[in-house]
């Protein structure tokens, strides 16, 4: 063996368990990072959850059994079950309580007796949460 490989070898030995570590935190990061979104799901129906109220406005026959507003049902539902779990997904859920507090005649915000006054509380309950 000539001192060149013995040498190279000792320090691959000596380095050997902090680049193993730093492969690992790396691959934890990344794999952090490429992970999907856990409130991706509540994002997409948070976004969606305008147009359905204003197809409902424009479009809906106040019904019960009006397919508009059996969607505004099923997007609402889901977002008040949802329990937020990022920032994000907070977020969202804030923007789908302010469309729900919006007055499309005036353009005034009123949560009172709307979804949007009961999903305030719960984002101060999800905020608290998250701080532990």
């Amino acid at each position: 063996m000539s001192r060149r490989n013995l040498l190279s070898g000792i320090a691959a030995m000596s380095i050997g368990p902090a680049a193993v570590l730093a492969t690992h935190a790396t691959a934890a990061t990344l794999n952090r990072r490429s992970a999907p979104d856990p409130d991706a799901e509540l994002i997409r129906i948070c976004e969606a959850h305008p147009s359905i109220i204003a197809a409902v406005n424009d479009y809906g026959s106040g019904e019960d059994d009006c397919p508009l507003w059996q969607a505004y049902e099923r997007s609402r539902d889901a977002i008040h079950a949802a329990v937020p779990v990022t920032l994000a997904g907070m977020v969202a859920k804030a923007r789908a309580a302010r469309a729900e507090a919006l007055n499309p005649k005036n353009g005034t915000v009123s949560p009172s007796g709307t979804p949007a006054e009961i999903w305030a509380w719960d984002l101060v309950q999800h905020l608290l949460r998250l701080e532990g």
